[in-house]
């Protein structure tokens, strides 16, 4: 049996206003506080289960093990709205056990609750994915690897908004080069389209993907939560809309992406 979580209290999310306000706050201290704060307790996740397993043993072992879990005080209610306007940045040093830089990128954009464009972003994703692996590790050996997704649309009064997260570890020496390149990618994408066979290679490895993964309870439960919690039919419509998307339709998300507000938080082990 597989379980899926997901936080949806309002509360549990700040607003992207308030969060570019306290930035220059920001230290390991305060985000251990606020990650405490928005993950309390299980009272304000949605549970979702894929197994053979029947209703009756899934009952006893979830009461066993979310039911131990304290269900904490809740935060007080936070209004959500997207409204601020610009980009901003901050560096900060908290000496690391390896001695090496980090790097959080976040930009948020408006959004919808259209799976086309779902795909269309999880595909600019994996190819961004390729451009930092060729040159923040590869041509500037800067990291092992960098992470990068856009996340799935998010309800909220103001409207739907969608995130671009990038992050990575690095060193002091190539954290200022390397972290240019994280929009920077995305705007020569904005201004050219992907590279042809990296587009071509995220059709086809989500294609793939598709089919061999159908064999994973985890799968399923993307699938299901798509549908219950999202309102989306998603896996019948997968085929026809990764078949229609083109390379225009990449480079149209990412100059939608130049357009949203932008935090990157730069933690250094010594002052640059």
């Amino acid at each position: 049996v597989s379980l899926a979580t997901a936080t949806t209290s309002p509360e549990r999310v700040a607003n992207f206003e308030a969060i570019i306000a306290n930035i220059d706050n920001m230290s390991v201290a305060n985000c251990n506080m606020a990650f405490n704060k928005a993950f309390n307790g299980v009272d304000g996740m949605t549970f979702t289960f894929v197994g053979n397993a029947s209703a009756d043993d899934i009952k006893k072992y979830a009461e066993l093990y979310i039911g131990s879990i304290k269900a904490g005080e809740r935060t007080k209610a936070i209004k959500h709205e997207v409204k601020s306007k610009g980009n901003k940045s901050i560096s900060f040093v908290e000496k690391q056990s390896d001695n090496r830089a980090s790097v959080f990128s976040v930009t948020r954009i408006k959004g919808n609750n259209n799976y086309s464009d779902e795909v269309i972003y999880n595909m600019l994703g994996d190819i961004l994915v390729y451009k930092y692996t060729e040159v923040i590790r590869e041509k500037m050996g800067a990291s092992y690897g960098v992470g990068a997704q856009i996340h799935s649309a998010n309800k909220t009064p103001a409207g739907y908004t969608r995130s671009f997260y990038a992050q990575y570890s690095t060193t002091d020496k190539h954290v200022v080069a390397s972290s240019a390149e994280i929009l920077n990618q995305v705007k020569i994408i904005a201004e050219n389209g992907p590279a042809h066979e990296d587009f071509i290679k995220s059709i086809e490895s989500r294609k793939k993907n598709y089919v061999n993964e159908q064999i994973n309870n985890n799968f399923w439960l993307k699938t299901l939560n798509e549908l219950y919690i999202y309102d989306r039919e998603t896996f019948n419509s997968f085929p026809e809309i990764i078949n229609s998307i083109t390379e225009k339709d990449i480079q149209k998300a990412a100059q939608t992406i130049l357009k949203g507000k932008e935090i990157t938080v730069i933690m250094t082990s010594e002052e640059l």
